[in-house]
């Protein structure tokens, strides 16, 4: 879990986004509302070699992916987790990243037994 105390800190310094890497497998999230506390956009960094990487930051959150190292074993891997990414939303019937975004969060939280887009979808509308 991200630590606010290191967070904070750098929201108060100005920063526009922050950086979340592969090595830290949460956000803080605010306990009552179900969402991200921090409200600067999170940037995923750090091992998205696919379009799977892709889609567990943006699920845990982020805004953006950034991708590095990868480019070097695969010129084309941008174009291939943007083709993948287009594929996993349409056969999830996810419409845009704003309906994928933080839903890890939110299903952390909730107990349902309900189908998976249903119900997030539904804690989502009660977050805005």
């Amino acid at each position: 879990m991200i630590e606010l105390n290191i967070i904070c800190p750098n929201i108060k310094a100005g920063a526009d986004a922050i950086s979340l890497i592969n090595m830290i497998h949460g956000v803080a999230i605010d306990i009552d509302k179900l969402s991200p506390e921090q409200r600067v956009p999170v940037v995923g960094i750090g091992g998205i070699c696919t379009w799977q990487d892709a889609v567990e930051f943006i699920m845990a959150g982020a805004s953006a992916v950034e991708i590095g190292q990868a480019k070097f074993t695969n010129p084309n891997v941008a174009i291939d987790i943007q083709n993948g990414l287009k594929e996993f939303m349409k056969s999830h019937g996810y419409h845009n990243l704003s309906e994928m975004k933080g839903i890890a969060q939110v299903a952390r939280h909730n107990k349902a037994h309900t189908d998976e887009k249903g119900r997030f979808a539904d804690l989502k509308a009660m977050m805005k």
